[in-house]
Parts: C-alpha cells; sequence; structure tokens
C-alpha cells in the first residue's frame, strides 16, 4: 500500500475533496493530519492525486485491477465532497469533519455513509439512483429526503415504506434547538434506501439479504 504525500495546509478554512471519474472500494475517515488537509493510501493500480488551493483532486486510473484505498480528511477545515462518477462500495465514516455538501453524480452502490453533526443545513445530493446505501446521522438531527423516480425497499427513520412509486418526499422530526439539518436528494430512482440515526438498531429493507453482494435490485 503507498501513502499519499501532501502539503502544509496553511491558513485553509474550506477545501474539496474531488474525485473526477469516481471511485470504488473506498474508504473515508477524518483525523488530525498534523497541518495538512489529507492523508490518503491505495493498493493496486494507483489514483493520482494532487492537492492545489484548497482541493484534493483523487483521479482513479482506467484499469480492470482493483484499487483499494483510505482517504482521511482534517476535521479542522469544512469540506465539500464531489464524485463526478459513480461511488461503489464506500465506507464514508464522517461523523467528526466539517461537513459542507457531498455531490455524488454517478450514482451509489452499497455504500454506507455517517454524517456528523452539521451546524447549518447541508446538502447530500445523489444523481443516478442510489442502490442499496446506508445513510446514518446522528440521532437529533433532522433530515428531509426527496427521492425522484421513486422507490423500493426504502427504510426512513427504522420505518419499512417498501415501494413508493413517483417522487418521494419524507421529512423527519426536526429538532427546533438545533441548527443544522440534512437535505437528502437522490435523482433517478432508489433501491433499498436506509436512512437512519445512529440512535436506532440496525434494520435492513424489505427483500434485502445481507450475504448479497450482487443484488438483483438496481436503479438506472
Amino acid at each position: 500500500m503507498k501513502q499519499g504525500q501532501t502539503e502544509p495546509q496553511g491558513n485553509t478554512e474550506a477545501a474539496s475533496l474531488v474525485l473526477p471519474r469516481g471511485a470504488a472500494d473506498l474508504e473515508l475517515g477524518v483525523g488530525s493530519q498534523g497541518g495538512r488537509l489529507h492523508t490518503s493510501q491505495f493498493s493496486g493500480p494507483q489514483p493520482r492525486v494532487t492537492e492545489a488551493a484548497g482541493m484534493v483532486i483523487v483521479r482513479y486510473p482506467r484499469s480492470f485491477r482493483r484499487t483499494t484505498g483510505r482517504v482521511t480528511l482534517d476535521p479542522a477545515v469544512e469540506w465539500t465532497i464531489a464524485a463526478r462518477g459513480p461511488a461503489l462500495r464506500w465506507k464514508a465514516d464522517l461523523s467528526g469533519a466539517a461537513l459542507a455538501s457531498i455531490h455524488i453524480d454517478g450514482g451509489a452502490k452499497r455504500t454506507h455513509i455517517v454524517l456528523p453533526e452539521p451546524g447549518k443545513r447541508v446538502l447530500l445530493e445523489i444523481s443516478g439512483g442510489a442502490d442499496r446505501v446506508t445513510i446514518v446521522r446522528p440521532p437529533t438531527v433532522a433530515a428531509s429526503l426527496t427521492i425522484d423516480g421513486g422507490a423500493s425497499g426504502l427504510v426512513f427513520d427504522h420505518q419499512q415504506l417498501g415501494g413508493i412509486g413517483g417522487t418521494v418526499r419524507l421529512q423527519s422530526n426536526p429538532d427546533e434547538t438545533l441548527a443544522g439539518s440534512y437535505d437528502i436528494r437522490i435523482g433517478s430512482g432508489a433501491s433499498r434506501l436506509n436512512v437512519t440515526t445512529t440512535d436506532l438498531p440496525e434494520t435492513h429493507p424489505p427483500g434485502t439479504n445481507r450475504r448479497d453482494d450482487n443484488p438483483k435490485g438496481t436503479t438506472t
């Protein structure tokens, strides 16, 4: 496994993590980097990692071999995360991050995202559909969910809602004492999407087989 090198962050207060081709088998985490914006480690074909002016760009190579990796972000900086391609098999524990927004343009599949407590309304947007995706937020943080294109096997805050056609709009019970919340938007439909909080037991959407690594439900 090769480890990426970064430059000292200086006085950066906001930064972006950009994945121009999306990513597969990626772990995202948060931790002190000793004055640096991020660290990265990869096995297999190596992505090209560049950093300049508060922007970290991780460009995955075109290869038939699998790349696995981990990117750790500095918690002292507010992050925008933008994948301009699919998010496949992500494990993103962002519970200690300062988060501005998340944008995934190529759809998400078999991805697990743990969100931090926000200080404002934060957008999490997945275009291109979501298949077996879990989004976890702190229990006191409200969330709205909008799905264009319908949903099957949907779970929202421990409620198994099953299949819903058309545009789906759901809202959790807001905590009026908190300034932060999440605006979750899914385009092109969702299959086996679970939006939940850390204080609820794990709930699997109807029809989900925990051992099934190649689910039949897909979105387009």
